[in-house]
């Protein structure tokens, strides 16, 4: 059994849904459980309608159900389907808005995060069933199943963890039931429940998390993922033209990637596949036939001298002035208040009298400026940029030193550095951060025994 897994940009318009329909129906034959995401940007708009209430704005609330986020839901399928199931589906769809609006329209709502789960969770709840009612009126027999009733998550709302022990058995009662019935099982990414039966999110991109940990609980052969790029490259397609497609990759080299805050996978989403040694393959929805990227264990860094990657990401440096004696207890401070918020932060090496941090998540990174305000002073820079280099280190030559002879030729201000064997981060001023990216690839790539 497979796992396969569709993000929200291969769920953004009918185009996409006849090209996710047409993916799974390739696959049949290996017995796949089907994630799905929300549809393209619904879970930000969901995540606005939110605010809107918490701060009372409940007719303009009302107005993006009306005039936005009910007919774009519409429009994914209308005029797609057999005229019977497009009938049951647009039923379907509307009740989901009809119990928003009641969920809304309770007095009794705090407006705390609680809510936010329950108003965020529709997205998903939406999408896949229209992309159940899609495939049976194509005569697929599915069964749609409800995340919430399967993974059962801790009680930290909007950062929610997948708890294994408490929902393996309620994963497989679920899934077996639908093999029973030759059905395709059909569930949704990123939402879940806490035990008491409260819907629950996993962090954005948690759709990742959802499939590897759904792949773990049913012991799947793999997890494929299915997103709109050819699979992880060795730079940011969109900045560097020549960007190479890194085919076979292992967990550790992932884990240091979505340590770098990248977006191409959830960060807690490696665990899962590791610990049950799942091969998680990242794929092209749009061109499936395509190698993608492999990841698994250390059998698959086969990459030999020239693997690298070049990882980058906007955001701010944190910086806190220490005393020797105190810096390993503010540093322990500083990083449980990341860990309660589930803010992305990438730590620099500590020096003698001062403690840094990147966070690399624009809106974590806010949230975190703010949250720290509140207890300790300290100093951030916010036009910055983060280049992380990731490299299978097999020679002597001096990488370093190469990257050094980059910066000063483009006048680049570094503001913290910190090296590895195998992973080098810099962080500099953001006016100079593309002229410095690209060539810091187009020496990787020159001069591959570099790396």
């Amino acid at each position: 059994m497979i796992v396969m897994k569709f993000g929200g940009t291969a769920l953004q318009n009918p185009g996409s849904i006849k090209k996710v329909i047409s993916v799974i129906k390739t696959s049949l034959k290996e017995d796949p459980l089907v994630v799905v995401s929300a549809f393209g940007k619904s879970t930000r708009m969901l995540e606005g309608l939110f605010e809107l209430c918490s701060q009372g704005n409940f007719e303009e609330s009302y107005e993006i159900i009306d005039n936005s986020f009910l007919p774009l839901s519409l429009s994914l399928f209308e005029g797609y389907m057999n005229p019977k199931y497009e009938a049951d589906c647009r039923k379907e769809v509307i009740k989901q808005i009809e119990d928003l609006k009641s969920y809304i329209n309770s007095s009794n709502r705090k407006w705390d995060l609680v809510d936010r789960d329950h108003i965020l969770s529709h997205g998903e709840l939406i999408t896949s069933k229209i992309i159940y009612y899609i495939l049976n009126s194509e005569g697929i027999k599915s069964e749609w199943l409800d995340a919430r009733e399967m993974i059962i998550t801790d009680e930290k709302h909007r950062f929610s963890q997948p708890e294994f022990n408490s929902s393996v058995e309620l994963v497989n009662q679920k899934i077996n039931s639908c093999k029973k019935d030759n059905k395709l099982p059909i569930t949704q990414g990123f939402i879940a429940s806490t035990p008491s039966g409260l819907a629950t999110t996993l962090g954005y991109e948690g759709s990742d998390l959802s499939a590897t940990f759904l792949g773990a609980c049913i012991n799947a052969s793999r997890v494929e993922l299915y997103k709109t790029v050819p699979g992880i490259m060795t730079a940011d397609p969109n900045l560097v033209t020549d960007s190479r497609l890194v085919r076979r990759v292992s967990y550790k080299y992932i884990e240091k990637l979505t340590f770098l805050g990248s977006k191409i996978l959830h960060k807690n989403a490696i665990k899962p596949s590791m610990e049950k040694d799942i091969p998680l393959w990242i794929k092209n929805l749009y061109e499936p036939e395509e190698t993608g990227t492999l990841i698994g264990g250390t059998a698959y860094d086969d990459f030999g001298s020239e693997f690298f990657v070049v990882g980058h990401s906007d955001g701010i440096l944190f910086s806190k002035h220490v005393s020797e004696i105190n810096i390993l207890a503010e540093s322990d401070k500083i990083s449980s208040i990341f860990d309660e918020w589930d803010i992305a932060n990438v730590p620099i090496e500590n020096k003698i009298d001062h403690i840094q941090w990147f966070l690399p998540d624009k809106v974590s990174s806010l949230e975190a400026t703010h949250r720290l305000r509140e207890i300790d002073e300290f100093t951030w820079n916010k036009n910055v940029s983060m280049i992380g280099i990731i490299y299978n280190s097999t020679s002597g030559n001096d990488l370093t030193r190469m990257i050094s002879n980059i910066i000063n030729e483009h006048q680049a201000k570094v503001l913290a550095t910190s090296t590895s064997s195998d992973m080098i981060i810099l962080v500099i001023s953001r006016n100079r951060f593309k002229q410095v990216y690209h060539a810091v690839h187009r020496m990787l790539r020159e001069h591959p025994v570099a790396a």
